[in-house]
């Protein structure tokens, strides 16, 4: 089963109505560029949308995992749009944090790499905040429904402008608008250490995801229903909704307290 894209050219058209609304207010937008296929398609989306003299790339690679083939992928891709980058490296302000007395807190990698990831949320939206602009994320619906994304890292945005699709429908409107064949063929990957993909962190590829998913959560229908209609493997239909449902906190509105006052 694959979730074809209808309509791509009104799909991207209604992405682009929906930058152009939102972000018309400010200077403009700033967007996170990783050499990966999400951050390219909302480029190339808010360019079409705003005009890409509008439009800021942020490339913050960080030395000891972003190979140079990605950030030469992203700064070539944002040229030929017409779209000016800027490059922060992250190492530096990874090496101020003093984690003095906080026991092993480095050696855990996912803690390490949030933080590299929470440092591009605070660049992305110090640069922004000084030039009035607002924060393109590049989440798509697979990554969100997933948790697949740092909390207050590549997580936080002012705008998701593919927060609708799903992954394999990312790839299919970036096939239908002709993208470069370097970001259509490169593995999915977060790239927050080496040799990881997003395969080996979900447990399976996207195209094989994604029905799952849609199943789950636009057809409401249970994990057992699931495995039947499509034949999908227990194993992996239950780390999904395991994972959905460990995750769910990172889409939510932290919880407040209800507090009854009589004023």
């Amino acid at each position: 089963m694959s979730l074809r894209l209808r309509e791509p050219d009104l799909v991207a058209r209604a992405i682009e109505m929906f930058i152009f609304e939102q972000v018309n207010r400010t200077q403009g937008a700033v967007i996170g560029l990783s050499g990966g296929i999400d951050s390219a398609l909302v480029l190339s989306l808010a360019a079409r949308a705003m005009g890409p003299e509008r439009i800021l790339g942020l490339l913050m690679p960080d030395a000891s995992v972003t190979s140079d083939q990605d950030m030469a992928d992203a700064k070539r891709w944002a040229e030929k749009l017409g779209v000016s980058t800027h490059t922060i490296r992250i190492n530096n302000f990874f090496k101020e944090f003093d984690f003095t007395g906080l026991g092993t807190f480095t050696e855990d990698r996912n803690i390490s790499a949030n933080l590299k990831a929470r440092i591009r949320m605070v660049l992305s939206y110090t640069v922004a905040n000084a030039q009035n602009r607002v924060v393109l994320g590049t989440g798509n619906r697979s990554e969100l429904l997933l948790g697949y994304f740092t909390k207050y890292g590549d997580g936080a945005a002012d705008l998701l402008p593919i927060g609708g699709l799903y992954k394999t429908q990312v790839y299919q409107l970036a096939k239908h608008f002709k993208m470069p064949i370097e970001f259509l063929d490169k593995p999915p990957s977060a790239n927050l250490w080496e040799g990881q993909t997003d395969k080996k962190e979900l447990g399976a590829a996207y195209e094989i995801i994604d029905p799952i998913l849609y199943e789950l959560v636009e057809r409401g229908r249970q994990p057992y229903q699931v495995i039947e209609s499509l034949s999908a493997n227990k194993d992996l239909v239950s780390k999904l909704v395991g994972r959905m449902e460990a995750n769910q906190h990172k889409s939510e509105l932290p919880p407040i307290a209800n507090v009854e006052l009589t004023f």
